[in-house]
């Protein structure tokens, strides 16, 4: 069976043109009905695209969807890029003002690997839950998206790091976006304007919430522009302080070494005789005997006590001379 014009995409146009041109013969033989006839062929060009609004209002919005580079996922990668891609493309949606059931068609488009075999048999699930005929919406979609994906215990677990988020080691740079990135997790914790600038400052190292808590800044970008520039004078006066005390050292630790001596110089030399140790055995040059200190031989001193007057005279025999009386020398 042959088709019918009145499936063909362009029925509608043909049939406007077929009315026109019979107009147009109408025309020639009637100058009123030209007018007419232009009226008809203007309508027919202006109302025949008009068939397809809907199908080039999609195409258009998947062009657009296209032409902004929206991520893939695989679901390959970690847990915090599933919640990135799903901001990412909220994002674009929002941009281009799709309706519900584009933007689970255009991101569902984007799964590829693990993701793609997943969504293909949930979305079977889900259709049988709601009936082929049921629009699947992004909510839905977000549901069960994350539940795979990014799970409760995970977000539970950032919202824990949120509230107990504290600045530590980090710049204040690093500690704002660190309090962006985890503040989306627990949005509960900072309702308003006020608490998130409050939930910052409660969060700053001691050393500048002690300088900024006086001025009750109730604006979080302000706040943060704040200990930014604290933060900087700070850092800037610690490095002077540290700059004027390497200085100091290097200074003391000049003076505390002995001046350098030119060439040339020598330093003194004691010329003093020395003196020979009173306490060692020497050969006498007089006695030719080997004894301590000095020599009595021919001083009519008694080598036992050292006293005079009472010695036997010398004699060949005897060489060394002996008291008369041991029980005198004492």
């Amino acid at each position: 069976m042959a088709p019918t014009t009145r499936n063909h995409p362009n029925a509608h146009q043909d049939e406007s043109l077929d009315v026109c041109n019979e107009d147009h013969r109408r025309a020639l033989r009637d100058p009123e009905a030209l007018v007419d006839a232009t009226t008809q062929l203007f309508k027919a060009f202006t109302n025949g695209p008009a068939v397809y609004a809907g199908q080039a209002h999609w195409e258009s919005k998947f062009d657009q969807f296209c032409h902004l580079h929206p991520p893939m996922f695989d679901g390959k990668a970690d847990v915090m890029e599933s919640d990135n891609w799903i901001s990412r493309l909220e994002k674009i949606f929002q941009a281009i003002n799709c309706t519900e059931e584009q933007m689970v068609e255009f991101a569902t488009y984007n799964l590829a690997d693990v993701a793609d075999v997943w969504w293909i048999y949930t979305r079977k699930l889900i259709k049988q839950e709601l009936g082929e005929e049921s629009p699947i919406t992004w909510t839905r979609f977000k549901q069960v998206f994350r539940d795979q994906f990014f799970p409760e215990v995970f977000r539970e677990a950032k919202a824990r790091e949120f509230a107990d988020l504290r600045q530590g080691d980090m710049s204040i740079h690093q500690y704002a976006l660190k309090f962006i990135e985890l503040s989306r997790f627990a949005p509960y914790l900072i309702p308003d304007e006020s608490r998130k600038a409050q939930k910052f400052e409660r969060g700053l190292h001691p050393q500048i919430l002690d300088r900024l808590i006086a001025l009750k800044l109730g604006n979080f970008d302000a706040l943060v522009d704040r200990a930014m520039i604290l933060e900087e004078y700070l850092q800037s006066r610690e490095e002077q302080f540290d700059k004027k005390k390497r200085k100091q050292q290097i200074t003391e630790q000049s003076q505390s070494k002995k001046p350098f001596q030119s060439s040339g110089q020598k330093p003194p030399q004691n010329n003093k005789p020395q003196q020979k140790a009173t306490g060692q055995h020497t050969t006498c040059q007089t006695c030719g005997k080997m004894h301590m200190g000095k020599c009595l031989m021919g001083t009519n001193t008694c080598f036992k006590c050292g006293k005079l007057g009472h010695l036997i005279q010398d004699c060949p025999q005897i060489r060394t001379p002996r008291c008369q009386d041991d029980q005198r020398c004492g």
